[in-house]
């Protein structure tokens, strides 16, 4: 029972009178229910399948003013709407216009103060209600609307495709309004069909990006042209970079859905790398675009980064050893290339590099001074590297994260190789 939460078994049917053992749509029915009392239904319960929608704030309608209404129905106006056996208040937010003049018709969100249920297609009267006058009717066309503004061109086309009706009309309609993509669902509730049946209805060119949500092949194909465009201007605006971030590649109102969908499409095919957040043109390589200034320059920058090992005085920022911006781009360069580490340390909100060779040696000076099964603690792995503790807690996050060191509370021990 819709509004209520209750669940409640069917005993019987009757329509006009005559016992049915089932009703159809457009039929009046009595049904008799055990486990629930008649005074504990209110009006404009709706009796639905388990699992159905428990109703909903806002529904998307067509509506149309009585030429006799006598004015116009106006943006914001709070009104009565009766529907069903529900007579519930709304405030109505019209589509395109401020007001709906009388003899005319709208497109209309509704926004009640409570869930309320109705179905696409189910017709509705609107009331004012001071004086008490019916002034319009209404037809649902997505009784599970999403709040928008009233300017959202995007819901006004959809809304359209729902009047007339066609399935692969509200599909590309949707699509457009959600950056790319659409949920069966929403298409089969706007089309007014079930899900099994939207998807022969549905035309060719629609390809499923992940369960019950589509995209058109234009829009992922369109989608695929833009990652490859977008990471061949990042290319060319930073040569000297391996990767380019992920944010920095999906368009702002694109779907996450879409984009996903189109970059495993460009994965399988090769055309494009992944590292983490990070993407590249497959053909791209940083290395070969280095100068000879900048190739001596990188092995200065790794020379240094080796020599200084774990010392405390050593240079721990990249700051310190860095004189440039290209030096920070090398940098990057030879963190990208697993030739440096770059490590957090949390609490003192700093990034330390190392060269991955150090941690090496100090990974291998730990398992020479605390071999398996001995345990140690923070301050003892400190001493045995002869190090800060600024430089020692990263150390061994990292040594965790490599599976080198095992963690148990406050004290770990190396991890045996199976």
């Amino acid at each position: 029972l819709s509004g209520t939460g209750q669940k409640a078994v069917i005993r019987g049917l009757q329509s006009r009178s005559v016992v049915r053992s089932g009703v159809v749509a457009g039929e009046r029915v009595a049904v008799n229910l055990r486990n629930v009392a008649l005074a504990d239904i209110p009006r404009g319960t709706v009796l639905t399948a388990e699992g159905a929608s428990a109703g909903s704030n806002c529904m998307d309608a067509v509506v149309e003013v009585e030429a006799e209404a006598g004015r116009s129905l106006k943006h914001l106006e709070d009104v009565r709407v009766l529907f069903g056996t529900s007579s519930e208040v709304a405030q109505i937010r019209l589509f395109a216009n401020k007001q709906i003049e009388a003899g005319t018709s709208g497109f209309a969100q509704f926004r009640f103060a409570k869930p309320v249920m109705a179905f696409a297609g189910q017709p509705a009267v609107i009331r004012r209600l001071s004086p008490v006058q019916t002034i319009a009717g209404a037809v649902f066309l997505d009784p599970d609307a999403t709040p928008t503004r009233g300017g959202d061109k995007h819901r006004l086309r959809v809304l359209q495709a729902a009047v007339a009706g066609d399935a692969d009309v509200i599909a590309h309609s949707l699509c457009a309004a959600q950056g790319g993509t659409a949920s069966l669902a929403d298409i089969a509730r706007l089309a007014r069909l079930p899900v099994v049946q939207l998807q022969t209805a549905l035309a060719a060119g629609y390809v499923t990006v992940t369960d019950g949500v589509i995209a058109t092949a234009a829009d992922i194909d369109a989608c695929k042209a833009d990652i490859l465009s977008g990471l061949a201007r990042y290319h060319t605006a930073h040569p000297l970079r391996r990767l380019a971030s992920l944010a920095g590649i999906c368009r702002q109102k694109q779907s996450t859905l879409l984009f996903d969908c189109a970059l495993a499409c460009l994965l399988q095919e090769g055309s494009v790398l992944a590292n983490g957040s990070g993407l590249a043109l497959k053909q791209h390589d940083p290395v070969a675009n280095l100068s000879e200034t900048q190739r001596l320059r990188v092995s200065e920058i790794e020379h240094s980064f080796l020599t200084a090992a774990l010392a405390p005085l050593a240079p721990l920022a990249r700051e310190t050893v860095l004189s440039s911006a290209m030096d920070h781009e090398l940098v990057d360069l030879l963190i990208d290339g697993g030739r440096l580490v770059a490590l957090e340390n949390i609490a003192l909100g700093q990034t330390i590099v190392f060269h991955v060779d150090a941690l090496t040696t100090a990974a291998k000076m730990l398992v020479t001074a605390f071999p398996p099964p001995l345990d140690f603690t923070t301050s003892q792995a400190r001493a045995a590297l002869n190090t800060s503790r600024r430089i020692i807690v990263p150390c061994l996050e990292y040594f965790d994260a490599q599976k080198i060191t095992m963690r148990a509370g406050n004290t770990r021990s190396i991890k045996l190789r199976e």
